[in-house]
């Protein structure tokens, strides 16, 4: 078995019933957020780092992962099994709306192959027969 996909632990990928396609949303969502963050356009919600994003934005950035509906039905899964966090604002620089904003929670570091608990089945050729 190949060891990642996308950057992460295919066999946590697994573990924790996250799909080729909620893999692909987590990745872009992850690298989008990564860069508006170095980029200083976050805010700060419950002592953690946000990102405002809407769905028709993610749709347009990745439109291989379908409609702004199969996005909005991913990122919720996503939150539900706890790589996501989500928050929904009424305003947003005093424009009154629906907003959502989105954050990368702690337990997304448990797909990082290199994570010391990861990093450790990497030379583990169980898997594999010669």
């Amino acid at each position: 078995m190949k060891f990642t996909f996308l950057g992460y632990s295919q066999k946590k990928l697994i573990e924790n019933g996250i799909d080729l396609k909620e893999a692909s949303i987590l990745r872009l969502v992850a690298d989008l957020h990564k860069g508006l963050v170095n980029k200083k356009k976050y805010s700060v919600f419950n002592n953690e780092i946000y990102v405002w994003f809407t769905y028709g934005y993610l749709a347009r950035q990745f439109p291989i992962a379908g409609s702004e509906k199969t996005i909005m039905r991913k990122i919720n899964e996503l939150v539900e099994k706890g790589f996501l966090k989500k928050i929904i604002k009424t305003n947003r620089n005093g424009m009154a709306g629906t907003y959502m904003y989105i954050a990368v929670s702690k337990k997304y570091e448990e797909l990082d192959p290199f994570s010391e608990e990861n990093y450790k089945n990497i030379y583990d050729l169980s898997d594999y027969s010669f």
